[in-house]
């Protein structure tokens, strides 16, 4: 299972409108890969260019074990730990890794528009969790957990089992910022370069048209002297 190293000094943040399936499908040419393997879960395949998301949510929150040490341990919960009665702190731990799984997939998706249409549009999935995490509104009866949607995460309070991956796919976003007037044009993801492009645009577009208009006046100015000196 996935372990963060991001030193704890560096704080990364991410924000959904930058961090989303649309950005990543659509800038960084990153294809989003269904997969049934949920220790796969956040991998990226620099070769295929990939991000690999388990696509049975259902089965995390059916495994997610409630607070405490259950006499009952199922074959997940022995999977996690190499003891065989899993302490409270192995619990927790595998608690939070099963919500990490639903909120990384749920931010990937569902907090941005785009990424949501992008869903919906090739939507193949059997599993109805994953329709609501991709499509919808956190679920209610999530509310009272610690791991809940944020307009901005930090990988190191809010994914700390899953903050490497999620660096990982972060640098690749990083390092497709839009080039390019055609690519400005069509990616408005960074609002502070967007908005300065467009202002550019404008005043230049502006200031062209002023100086047309100069032009022809002085233009019609000549013109009109050398008709009353005729």
């Amino acid at each position: 299972m996935p372990r963060g190293n991001i030193e704890p000094h560096k704080r990364v943040a991410i924000d959904p409108i930058d961090f989303n399936a649309k950005v990543l499908k659509s800038t960084c040419g990153i294809d989003i890969v269904w997969t049934d393997i949920l220790s796969a879960h956040l991998d990226y395949d620099e070769r295929s260019k990939s991000v690999f998301l388990f696509m049975f949510p259902s089965f995390c929150l059916a495994n997610i074990p409630e607070t405490g040490v259950n006499d009952h341990v199922n074959i997940v919960q022995r999977c996690w730990t190499e003891i065989p009665s899993p302490s409270t702190i192995a619990s927790q731990e595998m608690a939070n890794f099963m919500k990490e799984v639903l909120l990384t997939t749920h931010l990937i998706f569902s907090q941005f528009k785009k990424a949501r249409r992008l869903f919906r549009l090739a939507d193949t999935s059997t599993d109805p969790l994953l329709a609501i995490l991709c499509g919808h509104e956190w679920p209610t009866t999530f509310q009272d957990w610690n791991h809940r949607p944020r307009r901005v995460y930090d990988l190191q309070d809010d994914f700390p089992i899953f903050k490497k991956r999620l660096g990982i796919i972060n640098d690749q976003i990083a390092l497709s910022r839009p080039k390019g007037l055609k690519e400005l044009w069509i990616h408005d993801r960074d609002k502070l370069q967007w908005y300065t492009f467009w202002a550019v645009v404008i005043i230049g577009s502006s200031g062209v048209v002023l100086s047309i208009c100069q032009t022809g006046l002085a233009a019609v100015q000549v013109w009109a002297i050398f008709q009353v000196n005729a």
